[in-house]
Formats: structure tokens, C-alpha cells, sequence
């Protein structure tokens, strides 16, 4: 068995060797493919090596001419190897390099541009431009995600017209920015009126502003419907009792109709505000008690006028004007003492603009009954040349009308000292004074007309626009527009706080002119400039109260003027009675003066009005008067 177990071994041994022989053929297999491996992979590592510095190589050099900001040169490289090596992997890598640096341009684009103007040169604009088809995707990405943040954020369209410009600077992107205009316009559009809404509540126009919030639409603009949404509560809550206020304030001076009229006006943008619900059906019953318990009148309609009054009356009587202010004017004693007489003799302040009616045809229509509480007569008041004119300063009249931190209209002067002296004694502080004691002389709340002329400014302000040729209606120191702006800012306090309180304006002629005198060429002129520099900051009238009394008939063409320039109630000048009639399209009223004449004169002709040696004040009047042959018959038999 050892024999058969070893027998192999006693052959010549070649089988053994046979086997050592393939051990070292597969050593070799392995090494060869080894081999070719290593070498196959260096080879590819070669390729691969020189494709990436190839690409690299032009790629290079394109970003380093873009980055020099030579665009052109590099656009023309570039083009030069697109058109030498139009494919390959090396064509697609070299592009890929640029395309990579010239997005990251356009991203570091986009950031530049949403952070303020840009310089076309700092940015090479142009030279972004000649690669606009590669950059343009992320351009436009960059130009949405500033549009997002526009309607997100609700940053100023400031804000985003710079991006926009900027963006333009791009020629290739001028028609995108087209398209992001047109597509922002809405939004933009919405937001300047919520800004304008915000600003009329700021400034305490509420329905105005409640115009404007009820105009944002959700489907619009999101983000500006939910900013309306958060304050609307609030913003009501506050219409609700500023404008309850506001009407109760009218209904209580007895203007009924203007109470309802806010109230309505209102309930237009909150129909279902309680509030304001309410509040409209208690002064509509108050109203209706008030109006049950009038009775028509149909007798004669007294109007009364005067000038400013000689508040400081010793001094204005001692200066070389006093003659002229004892003839014209009266005191405030005298004042005072006429409201008493009229009041017990059972006279009730109107409006002028009761006593007539606007017909569709824009004409006017005297009324022929005037309904009125029961035993009361009405009585018309006006005060002419309330301009305080600049050269009566310092002889017994107040310098100007302000408004002091009480709300309250007074008088303001400054004396020869430097001392400030404010004043209640002149006629509108006591008008409204008398009104507060007595709130039954006032029918629905009013109170009198103020007639302006216009050269020497109003109120005692210097409102004039244009420098007058007549040097004597020229103040020094007024040569800057800006200085008479401010002039006009403060006059335009003044009437609004008046026309607040009930009182009216109407038309002195802005010259003060003597109209008979005057071309229809002059008439024009003036009417022009009365509504060019008073009625822009008193409000248009149609009511003029004839200069000096003097007036033209309704078939003169220089009345034709008149009433083209809406005038339709005209008022003279007549002391010996009540006159208020019918004219052709208009109405006409005389007026009966209050001043140191008529005290004295027409005694007679005002006994049912009051007792003119009654209220007469005897201790600051010129006391020589009668010694001066001045005037005769005094005092009254």
C-alpha cells in the first residue's frame, strides 16, 4: 500500500513541477493585469488631467478678463474656443468653469443691487449685458425674490424703484423689469392709498381716511387688506365718537340739519356703527321737537353792520384818526350794549344765506316766510373790512384775529411798549361770548358775515400773492413770497376756526373800490383777484356787500361779472329802514350802519332796535364833539 500511496513520487517528478510552474504563470497574470491597470488609470489620470487643464487654461483666461472687466475680450476668447473646440467633454467643461463665474457675478448682482443705487461703471454693467443669455435665469430670480420681499415686507416702493433702475442698468433685463413694473403696479398703487389713509387719521380725517381703507382690496394686496384688518376696530371706535361729538356740538348751537348731515355722511362708510345709529334718531327727534314749535315769518329782516371796533378807544379817539373812528365805528361798551337791546327786543341772529334759496338754475330766490321760534325777529349782522389794515395800527384797533389755546377768537396788538395784549373786546369775541350767555339769540347756530376785501391782506394778516404797484398797499418786510405764504398759513387758521364757530365770509370787492367808477375790465380784474388770493383761504361766497355802499344795476354789464363770478345776494348800505328784496337772478338787502354817526342821527329810525342815547359812550367819545360843530341835535330830544 506504501507503494500504491507513493508511487507518484518514483515518477520522474513532473507533475510537481507542472504545478510550481502554474503558481508562478498566475503570479505573473496578476502582475501584468496589475500592471495595465496602473497604467490604463495614469493614462486616465493623464486624460483626465489634461482635459481639466485644458478647460481650466481657457476658462482662466476668459474669468480673468471678466474679472479685469474686459467683457469684450473675454466674450471674444471664449467665442474663439467654442468655435475651435465646438464639443468634447473639454468644451463642456471650460463652459461650465465660465457659466459657474458668471452666475456667481449675477448672484453677487442681486445682492448688490437690492442695498442701494448702483454705478454703472463700479458694476460694468455692459459688460454683464454681453453675457445676458447666461446670466439671465439667475437675474431674474434675483429681480422675483426683490418683488417677494416688496409684497412681504411692505418695504418702501422707494426701496424697490432703486432695485429697479438698477436692474434696468442691464440691457437684457429691461424687459423683465417692464414686466415686474406691471406686475407691482397694483400693489404699489394700494399702498400710496393706505399711506394716505394713515395720514388723514394721523391728522384727525377720519372719514377720509376711512374712504381710502374701505378701497383696499384683500385680493389685491394681502399684506395691506390685513394692516386695514388690525386697526379697523380700533379706527372705528374712534369715527364713532368723533363724529358724535361733532354733531352734538351742532345740534346743541341748533344746526340740526348740519348735525345730520355728519352724522349720515358717516353712517355712508359705517352703516352699522350703534353709535352713530343711535345718536342720528336723538337729534333727528330733537330736531323735529325744535322745528314743531317754529312759526312763519314774514316781516321785514333786519341786517346790521359795523366796522372794527375802537378796542382801545381813548387812545384811538386821541390820535389825529379819531374823528374818522368816532364816525365810523363804535366802542366795545356800545357794542355790548346794542346785542343786550336787540336780544330783549326779541331779535334772533340768521345766516344770511337763510333768507334765499339757490334755484337748480344757479339763480336766487328770496325767501317769502322765514320759519323761526315763535315771537322772534331775525336779524342779519355783518362787519366790514375785517382786514385790520396795516396803516390803522397803533390808533385803537387790534393788529390781527388769532386763536388762542382755548380755541376761543380774539384780538392781538402790539403796543407801542412791546407789550402783547390779547383781547375779547373786539366784535366777534363778543358776538360769540354774547352767543355762550344767551345760545337763544342764535338761530341754528349763527352768527355773522364777515366782509373782506383782500389789498392789505385779511384779518390782519399780510396774505397778499403779488406785490402791489400801489406802494401804499405794500409792507415792508413781506417781499418774500414764503414770508406771505406763512402770512396766509396763519390767516387760514383764523378762518377755518370761525367758519367752525358758525360765521360766514362774503366779498368787500378786493380793492375796496368805488365800483361806479370802475370798467368792466376793472370789475373783472378784482373779482379775479378777491377769488385768486381771499376765497383761497376763506372758501368761495356768493354773497358781496358793496364797497363805500356804491353799487350798479343788475342790467349793467359790470353786474353780469358779479354774478359770473357766482355772487347772488348783494347787500348796500341803508339806515332808514329794513330793505330785502327780489332782483332779476339775484337778491338784495340794504343794511343799517352801527357807528358813532347813526348813534347820533338816526335815532329815530332804530327805536325799535334800541335806544341809541342809551347805549351812546359818553365817557371815551370825542369829548368836544358837540363844541365842534361836528355834528348837531345832540343828544337826541
Amino acid at each position: 500500500m506504501s507503494d500504491l500511496r507513493y508511487a507518484p513520487n518514483t515518477h520522474s517528478g513532473r507533475p510537481a513541477v507542472k504545478r510550481r510552474k502554474s503558481k508562478r504563470s498566475g503570479k505573473l497574470v496578476l502582475s501584468v493585469l496589475l500592471t495595465f491597470i496602473l497604467v490604463f488609470a495614469a493614462t486616465a489620470f493623464i486624460r483626465m488631467w489634461s482635459l481639466n487643464h485644458s478647460a481650466k487654461s481657457v476658462a482662466n483666461d476668459v474669468i480673468q478678463q471678466i474679472d479685469l472687466g474686459n467683457y469684450e475680450q473675454a466674450k471674444q476668447l471664449w467665442d474663439a474656443d467654442k468655435a475651435a473646440r465646438p464639443s468634447g467633454k473639454v468644451r463642456q467643461k471650460t463652459d461650465e468653469l465660465i457659466t459657474q463665474h458668471l452666475n456667481d457675478e449675477a448672484i453677487r448682482f442681486n445682492t448688490a443691487a437690492a442695498s442701494g443705487p448702483l454705478s454703472s461703471d463700479a458694476l460694468r454693467m455692459t459688460g454683464l449685458s454681453i453675457f445676458g443669455d447666461i446670466i439671465y435665469t439667475r437675474i431674474e430670480s434675483g429681480l422675483e425674490q426683490a418683488c417677494q420681499r416688496y409684497i412681504q415686507d411692505m418695504t418702501p416702493y422707494a426701496d424697490m424703484q432703486t432695485v429697479f433702475d438698477n436692474y434696468a442698468k442691464l440691457d437684457f433685463a429691461q424687459g423683465i423689469v417692464q414686466q415686474k413694473t406691471a406686475m407691482l403696479a397694483p400693489y404699489k398703487e394700494t399702498r400710496e392709498r393706505l399711506a394716505q389713509a394713515d395720514e388723514y387719521r394721523r391728522n384727525g380725517e377720519s372719514l377720509k381716511a376711512a374712504e381710502l381703507y374701505r378701497t383696499i382690496d384683500m385680493n389685491v394686496d394681502r399684506q395691506a387688506y390685513n394692516k386695514v384688518a388690525e386697526i379697523w376696530d380700533e379706527f372705528t371706535g374712534e369715527i364713532v365718537t368723533n363724529v358724535s361729538a361733532q354733531a352734538a356740538k351742532e345740534a346743541e348751537a341748533g344746526r340740526y340739519s348740519s348735525a345730520l348731515a355728519i352724522l349720515d355722511e358717516a353712517l355712508a362708510y359705517l352703516p352699522n356703527a350703534e353709535g352713530l345709529v343711535n345718536k342720528r334718531a336723538d337729534i333727528k327727534a330733537a330736531m323735529d321737537s325744535y322745528q314743531n314749535e317754529l312759526t312763519a315769518y314774514t316781516g321785514p329782516v333786519e341786517h346790521l353792520f359795523t366796522h372794527a371796533l375802537v378796542v382801545f378807544a381813548k387812545m384811538g379817539f386821541a390820535t389825529d384818526y379819531g374823528k374818522s373812528l368816532d364816525e365810523d365805528c363804535v366802542t366795545p361798551y356800545e357794542f355790548k350794549a346794542i346785542l343786550e337791546s336787540l336780544y330783549k327786543n326779541d331779535y334772533i341772529l340768521v345766516d344770511i344765506s337763510y333768507l334765499y334759496e339757490i334755484q337748480p338754475d344757479g339763480t336766487a330766490k328770496k325767501k317769502s316766510s322765514l320759519m323761526l321760534p315763535k315771537g322772534k325777529k331775525p336779524l342779519v349782522l355783518s362787519f366790514d373790512d375785517t382786514n385790520y389794515y396795516f396803516k390803522n395800527r397803533g390808533k385803537g384797533m387790534v393788529d390781527k384775529l388769532v386763536v388762542d389755546d382755548e380755541g376761543k377768537v380774539c384780538g392781538y396788538t402790539k403796543m407801542a411798549d412791546g407789550t402783547e395784549v390779547y383781547s375779547y373786546d373786539e366784535h366777534i369775541p363778543l358776538v360769540e361770548q354774547f352767543v355762550a350767555d344767551h345760545p337763544d339769540f342764535s338761530f341754528q347756530g349763527a352768527r355773522g358775515s364777515i366782509a373782506l376785501t383782500g389789498y392789505d391782506g385779511i384779518l390782519g394778516y399780510y396774505t397778499r400773492l403779488s406785490i402791489p404797484t400801489n406802494i401804499g398797499h405794500f409792507r415792508a418786510g413781506y417781499e418774500d413770497l414764503s414770508v406771505r405764504q406763512a402770512e396766509r398759513n396763519a390767516a387760514k387758521v383764523v378762518a377755518d376756526r370761525l367758519k367752525e364757530l358758525g360765521w360766514t365770509f362774503s366779498s368787500h370787492t378786493f380793492g375796496h373800490m368805488h365800483v361806479k367808477k370802475m370798467s368792466a375790465a376793472g370789475v373783472e380784474a378784482d373779482c379775479a383777484q378777491w377769488k385768486n388770493e381771499v376765497a383761497s383761504i376763506v372758501g368761495d361766497t356768493n354773497v358781496l356787500i358793496w364797497s363805500y355802499g356804491e353799487r350798479v344795476d343788475p342790467s349793467d354789464e359790470r353786474f353780469d361779472i358779479f354774478y359770473k363770478y357766482g355772487f347772488r345776494m348783494f347787500c348796500g348800505v341803508g339806515g332808514s329802514n329794513a330793505y330785502y328784496v327780489q332782483q332779476p337772478k339775484t337778491v338784495f338787502m340794504d343794511r343799517r350802519n352801527l357807528d358813532g354817526f347813526a348813534l347820533r342821527n338816526f335815532s329815530k329810525y332804530y327805536a325799535h332796535l334800541f335806544d341809541c342815547a342809551a347805549v351812546y359812550d359818553y365817557d371815551t367819545r370825542l369829548p368836544d364833539i358837540t363844541q365842534t360843530g361836528y355834528i348837531s341835535n345832540w343828544p337826541p330830544k
